[in-house]
């Protein structure tokens, strides 16, 4: 993924304390940043600016008009000082409209050391466990302490209810729980006290945050693969698209124990994987695809800008959108027949976490007819925008994407849906283990089980 910088500032900035009952001894106040007010004029010329990059011209949002939008959210905004975790909650009223269209634009508020003001991350203690959230349930997903385990609910961190944490947050599947305290006010302390439910219990415990370079590589490299004895098949997770030299030998490796045990049956996760790189992409589908090639993309365009010149275009272009160059468009490509294995059946589990080129893969698979999707359907628009450019607004950054694809899809209302759909059920989730894998696992196992159940 191709990435450009504008007018960037990446920084750290560390808020108001809060009366609660843990004190951040290593973090105080930055007040001089209270003196921002968010007023309707800078939400517009934001918009103003977006407009000059972005593919989509935002001129409505929501089957509404943006000056009307704009105006109603203008009139929502409190007068008075705001922070900066504040400042992005307010202007979300009208980014969230443009995230829906565009599910790569992002705002988050930004942190600083202080007094400082230098980037740093190595000393924020986060709490120690990643969340699965289904509808405004949080339940843990990944544990980094014994106090909590996989399928806890949890009611409060520090007090505060969890439903307001998810006020402030993206909603996304999975959540990364350093970034949802700190969405809400920076809401970041040494140790945490976390109130949860397990067994119809209500629980409390107080532990250690963990370092956030700790927590962010905690749940391993890039990818995981095995073999499944129990039910003759062969699961293979991919975290991110990144290093993807690294995650194919581990793919071919999975194959070859697979051709080995007899297996043809093979799972590939990606229902935590955001995205990341799209080199080498081919060389997954010669496995499992026999075809010459498969299609990708019908079309792929831009506005023209300063930031997307490098595609061929000139100044005279600017604010245009058109279809990138020809050679710059793939609409099809080829596959590597040397790495086929015969037989092959393969399941890609998805969620609405699933996005940008590991939406693709998702896709692809489908289009082509070479794999079959299940899990829930992708976000809205999950294939429709790419290559992310990075802005600031009130010294807040944020992402945006600056291409428009149209691949080739299945897909109906932009949005892709699974072949076999398995729904996020919190109330399973409680139980400990991971229900959609093993309700697929089982219907695998017996092909003939049903594994269709009505969303919460």
């Amino acid at each position: 993924m191709k990435t450009f910088l504008f007018e960037v500032v990446f920084c750290f900035l560390f808020l108001s304390c809060s009366p609660n009952l843990f004190v951040r001894e290593q973090y105080i106040s930055y007040v001089e940043k209270q003196d921002t007010v968010l007023t309707r004029e800078r939400i517009e010329l934001f918009i103003n600016r977006i407009q000059k990059y972005h593919p989509y011209s935002f001129d409505s949002l929501g089957n509404r008009e943006i000056d009307e939008l704009i105006e109603t959210i203008g009139e929502s905004i409190p007068s008075h000082k705001l922070n900066d975790a504040e400042i992005v909650f307010q202007a979300r009223k009208l980014m969230d409209f443009i995230n829906n269209e565009d599910p790569h634009f992002r705002i988050i508020p930004v942190f600083r050391k202080f007094p400082e003001l230098k980037y740093k991350t190595a000393s924020i203690m986060v709490p120690p466990f990643r969340g699965l959230c289904i509808n405004d349930s949080l339940l843990v997903n990944s544990f980094y302490d014994e106090g909590l385990k996989r399928g806890d609910l949890i009611k409060s961190i520090n007090d505060i209810p969890v439903k307001e944490y998810l006020r402030y947050y993206y909603r996304d599947r999975y959540v990364d729980v350093g970034n949802l305290v700190w969405y809400m006010n920076y809401q970041i302390y040494p140790e945490y006290k976390i109130d949860f439910i397990r067994n119809n219990e209500e629980k409390s415990v107080t532990i250690n945050g963990m370092r956030y370079p700790n927590y962010l590589v905690k749940e391993g490299r890039f990818c995981e693969g095995k073999i499944m004895p129990d039910y003759s098949l062969g699961y293979f997770k991919i975290r991110e698209f990144e290093n993807n030299g690294y995650i194919l030998k581990k793919f071919r490796k999975l194959t070859e124990e697979m051709s080995q045990s007899g297996y043809s049956d093979l799972i590939i996760d990606l229902r935590e994987n955001p995205g990341g790189s799209g080199n080498d992409l081919n060389l997954f589908f010669s496995f499992f695809s026999d075809k010459d090639s498969l299609h990708y993309l019908e079309d792929a365009k831009a506005r023209v800008s300063k930031i997307t010149k490098d595609y061929g275009f000139d100044e005279s272009q600017y604010g245009q959108v058109l279809s990138l160059p020809s050679e710059n468009v793939f609409h099809s490509f080829a596959l590597d027949s040397s790495l086929f294995v015969p037989n092959l059946k393969v399941y890609v589990l998805i969620s609405r976490s699933t996005g940008s080129i590991a939406a693709s893969f998702a896709n692809i698979c489908q289009y082509n007819e070479i794999a079959t999707l299940v899990g829930e359907p992708l976000a809205f628009n999950a294939l429709k925008y790419g290559e992310v450019a990075s802005g600031e607004f009130l010294d807040n950054p944020f992402a945006f994407s600056t291409i428009q694809y149209d691949e080739y899809t299945k897909a109906k209302d932009g949005i892709v849906r699974p072949d076999i759909p398995i729904p996020y059920i919190a109330r399973e989730y409680m139980k400990g283990g991971d229900p959609v894998l093993e309700k697929l696992l089982e219907y695998l196992k017996n092909k003939n089980t049903e594994v269709l159940t009505s969303n919460e």
